[in-house]
């Protein structure tokens, strides 16, 4: 038997040897198999968490400049409002010039310069007397009309229909409008 047990052992170790190279072998493969899976798979969700990041960062930078373009809006709302309050205080405060002697005088310049015979005169009601007493004072006959204006004059010339406008509002609003960079610097700087 010992020849039996001799082949029996010869065979089981070559067997033995042979199987635990090709386990080893199918190991390694296995391993390497499930290697590459991981990779994959790994690959694939960063890919996707990037994705993610890269699109949550477009919707936020949206956003982002979604709230400067309502950020600016308002500001310049504001802005807007407050340079509209000096313009109000600015309209109030002609109150005070239509009562001094030097607007009484320029009203008198104006209507030297420019109005003749042939001119229908438009003023305020508070100006009428001021503006007849001096178109007598310059020996002219034109016509004197009251128009709902806060001051200043409005000259036409009857023949050509021709209007010269030296209103003081339409003064305040060129000023005005001249005028609004700088006085936005003033009131708000570098905003």
């Amino acid at each position: 038997m010992e020849i039996e047990e001799l082949f029996n052992r010869v065979v089981k170790e070559e067997l033995e040897g042979d199987t635990l190279n090709e386990i080893e072998k199918a190991f390694e493969e296995a391993k390497k198999i499930v290697e590459d899976n991981y990779r994959k798979i790994e690959a694939e969700y960063l890919g996707k968490v990037d994705s993610y990041v890269k699109k949550s960062i477009e919707e936020i930078e949206g956003e982002r400049a979604k709230l400067e373009v309502e950020n600016k809006r308002a500001i310049l709302s504001e802005k807007e409002f407050w340079i509209n309050r000096v313009y109000e205080e600015a309209m109030k405060r002609i109150e005070k010039v239509v009562g001094s002697q030097q607007y009484k005088e320029s009203l008198s310049n104006i209507l030297k310069r420019e109005a003749t015979q042939k001119s229908i005169v438009y003023c305020s009601k508070r100006d009428v007397q001021t503006v007849k007493s001096a178109l007598k004072g310059l020996k002219l006959n034109a016509e004197v009309s009251e128009a709902d204006m806060i001051g200043g004059l409005k000259i036409m010339n009857k023949e050509t229909g021709e209007v010269k406008d030296y209103s003081l509002k339409l003064f305040l609003d060129q000023v005005f409008d001249n005028m609004r960079g700088k006085l936005s610097d003033i009131l708000f700087g570098d905003l």
